[in-house]
């Protein structure tokens, strides 16, 4: 979040060179004879570009401190195809692979080969954990112990992969993404101690500056604060407050969510019977719609037939209020509004609406 005047003018240059210097070679490999039109390139405040694509391949300007969000713009496909690169200067490949868009390098000290060779194993892995859970729905069976115990170790492979990650690669964007996927489950003293370990230009990438400005917000709206308030104007001209809910001498649970977001939906079955089990006098639910379409809330909420209190519309007003950067977030609030417990998920939302309850 540091020293952005030094960094701006490095980012600068590069783009400033980027004619004269070849960058990063993106070379495309795309089934079925598809060609890529154009390529649209995006890096935080630094460029915002379209690339020529010639022969199958574009370069990009060198920006070794940040991803570079692509969209391709195919012949034959309606949509543009997403993609991310760090670019180091190391030649790259696009291609697709179990559906997904990848990038692959043929140096082994490219991060973008190392970063490829992590996910590669958590693609395997949910490939198997989702081959199982099409074998039980074709038993008419929804779920099984060796399918959990699946998710579980994806989850924990996913985890060790990225602190490796993170522990290797303090000087690249290696590092910068592993921290960003691993806060969600990390105290705010070892988010801090992780950034600091990061070498400066690193520190200075939008990624982390987005981090340090969440971590003030999560400080001023940790477990035993009081709730703090926020307003929305809804479809209909209304406004909608969280203090409409919470403060009012019920235990609340928001969630924060988006239609879009399939752990999002995939939680709404725990929330219901939740919802179920407790509903009453002491007891209260919140959907909060965050980054997202009106009309994509609208449709979501008639095919999940939520039947608690909604909040559409939010985007970013709550979660930069509490420093939310991914969903779902469900908070537990207490009856005069103190924060109780964050990032509840799963069982464990059940567990602590209860452990409260019997208070």
């Amino acid at each position: 979040m540091k020293r952005n005047i030094m960094f701006a003018a490095m980012a600068l240059l590069a783009v400033a060179c980027a004619k004269k210097t070849e960058g990063t070679k993106v070379t495309l490999d795309l089934p079925d004879g598809k060609v890529v039109k154009d390529v649209h390139a995006k890096v935080a405040d630094i460029y915002d570009q379209v690339l020529p694509v010639e022969a199958g391949s574009f370069v990009l300007p060198l920006n070794p401190a940040e991803f570079t969000l692509l969209e391709l713009n195919v012949s034959g496909v309606d949509e543009p195809l997403p993609a991310r690169i760090i670019s180091d200067g190391k030649p790259v490949t696009i291609k697709l692979e179990d559906q997904s868009i990848v990038a692959t390098s043929a140096d082994p000290a490219s991060v973008n080969e190392k970063l490829y060779e992590g996910q590669k194993v958590i693609r395997t892995m949910f490939a198997d954990y989702q081959n199982k859970v099409k074998e039980l729905e074709e038993q008419g069976k929804e779920s099984s112990a060796e399918a959990e115990a699946m998710v579980e170790e994806i989850e924990k492979k996913s985890s060790d992969i990225l602190k490796k990650m993170l522990a290797e690669n303090k000087d690249n964007f290696l590092g910068v993404y592993a921290l960003s996927s691993l806060q969600y489950d990390m105290p705010v003293d070892e988010i801090e101690k992780e950034i600091a370990s990061l070498s400066e230009p690193m520190k200075a990438s939008s990624v982390i500056k987005k981090m340090q400005s969440a971590i003030e917000s999560k400080k001023a709206t940790v477990e035993g604060k009081m709730f703090t308030d926020f307003s929305v104007e809804q479809p209909d001209g209304t406004v909608a407050k969280l203090s409409d809910y919470v403060g009012k001498g019920k235990y609340v649970l928001v969630d924060f969510w988006a239609s879009w977001c399939g752990p999002c939906r995939a939680e709404i079955p725990n929330l219901k019977k939740v919802y179920e089990q407790y509903k009453g006098d002491n007891f209260e639910m919140l959907s909060v719609a965050v980054w997202d379409k009106v009309e994509d809330t609208k449709k979501a909420l008639e095919e999940e037939k939520l039947p608690w209190p909604q909040i559409i519309n939010a985007q970013k007003v709550p979660t930069d209020i509490y420093g939310i950067q991914g969903i779902p977030h469900i908070i537990l609030f207490g009856p005069d509004g103190t924060i109780l417990k964050r990032n509840l998920r799963g069982a464990a939302i059940g567990e602590e609406v209860a452990k409260n309850l019997k208070k």
